[in-house]
């Protein structure tokens, strides 16, 4: 790669692509400013050390099965979990339920969770060959 700007291209058109998954290949990018970010919108504040674990499990109630949160983000009295939605359509309804229940048995105060996506909608799909 040249350098950032082409590989983000390359994620920007390769998005487009109906079964590329880009959050899979984007995470560690976004990774890179998430604990900026989440202090820019005052989530934590300025000189928190803060821990960020990728996949953070989540258990699944009654059964042992854990479903995964995109980043958990923790400084020493606060939690964030970060569920990254790189498209406006692409949070099924389980996975709301499931976030929604891990958010009302917290027992943290500042408990929350965050959803980050891109505002613009992917474009219809050319079909014409």
């Amino acid at each position: 790669m040249k350098n950032l700007n082409t590989l983000f291209g390359l994620l920007t058109d390769w998005r487009q692509l109906p079964a590329y998954q880009l959050e899979r290949r984007a995470n560690i990018f976004f990774a890179l400013y998430l604990e900026d970010l989440l202090t820019y919108c005052g989530y934590f504040a300025e000189g928190d050390r803060l821990t960020v674990i990728p996949e953070f499990p989540a258990k699944q109630e009654y059964m042992n099965l854990s479903d995964r949160i995109d980043y958990m983000v923790a400084s020493d009295d606060k939690m964030v979990y970060v569920e990254l939605k790189t498209d406006n359509h692409s949070i099924r309804a389980e996975q709301a339920l499931y976030l929604h229940k891990i958010q009302q048995k917290s027992s943290l105060r500042s408990f929350r969770i965050l959803s980050l996506f891109t505002k613009r909608p992917r474009p219809a799909p050319n079909t014409g060959i």
